[in-house]
This record gives C-alpha cells, structure tokens and sequence, in this order.
C-alpha cells in the first residue's frame, strides 16, 4: 500500500481545522445553554452537521477532494465568524 504523505499532512491539517470550528458551534450552543437533541433549533442542527462533515475528511481519496472540502470548511468558518454571540450583543 503506498501512502502519500502530502494527503495524509492535508487530512491531518483539515481534521484540526474542523475541529476548531466544530467547537466554535459546540460553544455557542452551550452558551445560549441550548437542549443539544433539539434539532429544530439552528445552531444545535448546524453542531450536528458539522460533527458529521469532519468524517468526510478521513473518507478523501484525493488532494482534489481535500480541496473541495477545504474550501467548504473555509465557508463555515467565514460564516460562523459571522454569527452573533452574546458578547457581541451585549
């Protein structure tokens, strides 16, 4: 089996990525102390989606798809970026 390091680097580096944006919504959630199994609440759909999207990562067979999936994660951060908190509120 032949491994590319460049892919692998690019998995690992996107994973991360995610994950910090993945938490960025885990504590707006806690914050506005949201039920976490309330799915017709935006941003508790949104944590659940985005739990989800970080497995797509590992499924990548390409640096072509870790474009794509970059690009997408890029997106939600800009986005999320955007969102009102309650420090920015108040």
């Amino acid at each position: 089996m032949k491994l590319d390091y460049q892919q692998t680097y690019k998995k690992e580096i996107l994973t991360e990525f995610a994950s910090s944006i993945y938490a960025k919504v885990v504590n707006l959630v806690v914050d506005q102390e949201l039920n976490i199994h309330d799915e017709s609440h935006f941003l508790v759909k949104l944590m659940h989606q985005l739990g989800d999207a970080k497995l797509v990562i590992m499924d990548a067979h390409s640096l072509g798809e870790l474009e794509t999936i970059q690009a997408y994660w890029q997106a939600m951060n800009n986005f999320i970026d955007s969102l009102p908190t309650k420090s920015k509120v108040a």
